[in-house]
């Protein structure tokens, strides 16, 4: 009996301790909390983008910028920027290294276009629209600036997909970029601040008949969409310590480059070479802009009180300068007096109280 009622208990125990144990492992897998997040590695494979090449969810995510609301701006300049790709600060943009796998921005912008993952829009005398209608197509771009191709595997007709040989690419043609920057006010942070929304590659090319060289804007292409692949490609960025290295964005949005205003966004529409058809004084007009973008943040704040003060006081009502006093020595208590008597020397006559040469009297045998 004994015995029975032992076995009983003990399953009774086994029962218990297994049924907490279902119990505990169901709270595991339905916790909610935050503090430690497991995914699996099919989701980590779902964030990655169709596109491939460093278009994660979670390196778009970090990319994002934060724009402000129309709302939160009280004022906006566009400008438009010519890059010089001659300029040393300009030169990482046209940086080629095909054994150190680096490859030049021009060379970063076609494979894309050719493989579909970003997408192209005219240029249109300066008015842009990055929307589908104006989108390029590939193949009118190399029929228009004689650049070999072929058609990729797996191209279809709705996705054509292009392939161009690396040795027959015109990026040593591609001697200047255009630049579209934008400045904005955010009252939220009482700051301005510039942010490039897109860029034109610039193909410079001798004319059949002639030594001028014709320039000649290929098409616009939006930095947000090229953002997630330049995060990616290295180079470097400063002649003088060639340890100094960075990528095409934070090229981009540390404004490290060096480009010349050359039209800013108007009603009429007009460049700075048609206002101002003098080069001297086109060259003042964009020095200008540039000298009040960037004392813009300067030029808001009222002086206070304290910074008005020091000026007012120096400045007589009369329009003189005030000449400032000098600072007078104040004697101090304990300084001594200076002696008047002249202590003589050893072995000197005493001096003579009288011209007369009349016998000396001590003054201690005096009688008082």
């Amino acid at each position: 009996m004994f015995s029975i009622m032992k076995t009983l208990i003990s399953c009774l125990a086994f029962g218990v301790l297994s049924l907490s144990g279902s119990i505990v492992c169901k709270a595991q897998k339905q916790s909610t909390s935050t503090a430690v997040t497991r995914v699996s590695g099919a989701k980590v494979s779902d964030n990655k983008s169709a596109s491939g090449e460093s278009a994660s969810g979670r390196l778009q995510n970090r990319l994002q910028r934060n724009d402000p609301s129309d709302a939160d701006l009280a004022w906006r300049k566009i400008v438009y920027r010519k890059l010089d790709l001659e300029k040393s600060a300009n030169a990482p943009l046209g940086y080629y290294e095909p054994d150190g796998g680096c490859d030049d921005l021009f060379r970063i912008i076609l494979k894309l276009l050719c493989e579909g993952k970003i997408s192209g829009y005219e240029f249109v005398d300066g008015r842009e629209s990055f929307t589908d209608r104006y989108k390029v197509k590939m193949r009118d771009i190399f029929d228009r600036f004689d650049i070999a191709y072929s058609d990729a595997k797996g191209s279809t007709e709705k996705r054509p997909r292009f392939v161009v040989d690396d040795e027959l690419v015109p990026s040593d043609e591609v001697l200047s970029y255009y630049i579209i920057e934008r400045w904005d006010f955010d009252r939220r942070i009482n700051k301005l601040r510039p942010t490039v929304e897109a860029l034109c590659p610039v193909l410079h090319r001798m004319r059949e008949f002639g030594s001028d060289t014709l320039t000649t804007p290929m098409f616009w292409v939006k930095l947000d969409d090229l953002r997630p692949y330049l995060s990616n490609h290295i180079v470097p960025i400063d002649d003088d310590n060639n340890m100094l290295t960075g990528t095409y964005d934070d090229y981009f949005s540390m404004n490290l480059y060096d480009g010349e205003i050359y039209k800013t966004r108007n009603l009429s529409n007009k460049s700075l070479i048609d206002l101002y058809p003098d080069e001297k004084d086109r060259k003042k007009a964009a020095d200008s802009i540039d000298n009040r973008l960037a004392s813009f943040d300067t030029g808001i704040w009222v002086p206070s009180l304290d910074e008005l003060n020091p000026k007012s006081d120096s400045i007589a009502e009369n329009g003189t300068v005030k000449s400032e006093p000098k600072a007078s020595v104040k004697k101090t208590s304990n300084a001594k007096p200076k002696s008047r008597s002249i202590k003589s020397k050893r072995g000197s006559k005493p001096a003579s109280s009288s011209s007369s040469g009349g016998v000396l009297r001590s003054v201690r045998n005096r009688k008082r």
